[in-house]
């Protein structure tokens, strides 16, 4: 189960005029797009939960994650809401990123010269990754977006 509160806001979301749209559907529509690009994505089922001891909250939602970094990289989370006839599409992300917090770290350490000499021996592997998963990132957004407006 996911925390409402460790959950970010990640992207512009979608709504169609449609209120019967599922996680499943839109699961095949982004398995179907990332096929295209070859990106390595697998999928869960999970539930967010939320609000307090009076007012508690879960929602299902649809998790995707990098099938080479399931753990090392930020998980996506998509939940739908319904209005009316409209289902409204939200994207967030939760979790955790490596190269993230290496990427920090390269940054406290330039702060001096001994960080500087040590991100110099240490840097040039970690910059490759860093920018591999960034890709990734970009990528799964251009995924997202053709998925949900049928490109």
């Amino acid at each position: 189960m996911i925390r409402e509160a460790d959950l970010k806001e990640d992207r512009q979301g979608y709504k169609f005029k449609d209120p019967n749209i599922s996680l499943e559907q839109i699961r095949y529509a982004i398995e179907e797009k990332a096929d295209e690009y070859g990106l390595p994505i697998g999928f869960t089922m999970d539930q967010i939960k939320g609000g307090g001891m009076l007012n508690k909250t879960v929602q299902d939602c649809l998790v995707i994650y990098h099938k080479h970094h399931p753990t090392d990289y930020f998980r996506n989370v998509i939940t739908l809401r319904k209005q009316g006839n409209v289902t409204f599409v939200a994207f967030h992300y939760y979790g955790y990123s490596k190269n993230t917090g290496k990427e920090g770290k390269t940054e406290e350490r330039s702060k001096s010269l001994s960080g500087q000499l040590l991100n110099i021996a240490v840097g040039k592997n970690h910059k490759a990754a860093y920018a591999e998963e960034y890709d990734y990132y970009q990528l799964l957004g251009d995924v997202l977006r053709e998925a949900m407006e049928g490109e």
